[in-house]
């Protein structure tokens, strides 16, 4: 209902609380609303607006995709005490869509790996700007500073890294589990931190750009292939 709160207010003829509740009940028995378990306390939600992720903590609702909004968990509950079992009649409908959809892979490995490493990125906030900034890095080829070289993709133990910055050996490393993929900064002077992302949010949000991330690849394996000229200039 957080997501509700944030689009249908502002989307649908909607006036109080019983129309958004009957409007949201509505999309998703029409399919007009479709929401996805993405991973433990995460969602994704898409209709004819567009899509956003919702994420839950423990006292807070976050829903991002259309700017970032919060809101408190009790205040959602107080807000919605009269209409809880039509709200739980939609709860135990999306998680039976849930369990019976069975993600397939969109991506390659290294498509996986190339967009985690966009989404990691911190030049940019949409993946378009993301995509623009390594891309034109990548076009410079070897006429570029050292802690700006892309050196490639890399497979060790497992693990699969995006190399960034020569000059300090930064790198982010990303491993699979199942649907969910964490990335974490290493090398001198990173950020800390871990970056948790699903398949499907990266699929959502660089699917449209399928032939930049191709491009990046190639960029980037044709970077490491030429590293030693790098090192040489």
């Amino acid at each position: 209902m957080a997501y509700a709160r944030k689009n249908y207010e502002q989307s649908e003829n909607v006036h109080s609380t019983a129309e958004m509740v009957n409007a949201v009940e509505n999309d998703l028995d029409n399919d007009d609303l479709t929401c996805t378990k993405d991973a433990d306390n995460k969602y994704s939600f898409s209709n004819k607006f567009g899509s956003v992720d919702g994420s839950v903590s423990s006292d807070n609702i976050t829903i991002t995709g259309d700017g970032t909004t919060t809101v408190d968990k009790s205040k959602l509950k107080d807000e919605y005490v009269d209409h809880m079992s039509q709200i739980q009649a939609m709860t135990k409908k999306i998680g039976s869509q849930s369990d019976n959809n069975h993600h397939v892979d969109k991506f390659s490995l290294q498509e996986y790996v190339v967009a985690g490493f966009l989404e990691a990125n911190r030049h940019g906030n949409t993946p378009k700007e993301k995509i623009e900034y390594v891309e034109n890095q990548i076009a410079k080829g070897i006429h570029i500073t050292n802690n700006e070289y892309l050196s490639g993709l890399y497979k060790n133990n497992g693990k699969y890294g995006a190399a960034y910055n020569p000059s300090t050996s930064q790198y982010t490393e990303f491993t699979f589990n199942g649907n969910n993929i964490t990335g974490i900064n290493k090398g001198a002077g990173v950020i800390s931190g871990e970056l948790h992302l699903t398949k499907q949010e990266l699929e959502r949000k660089y699917g449209p750009y399928r032939a930049d991330l191709t491009k990046i690849l190639q960029g980037l394996e044709y970077n490491k292939k030429h590293a030693i000229d790098f090192y040489k200039k």
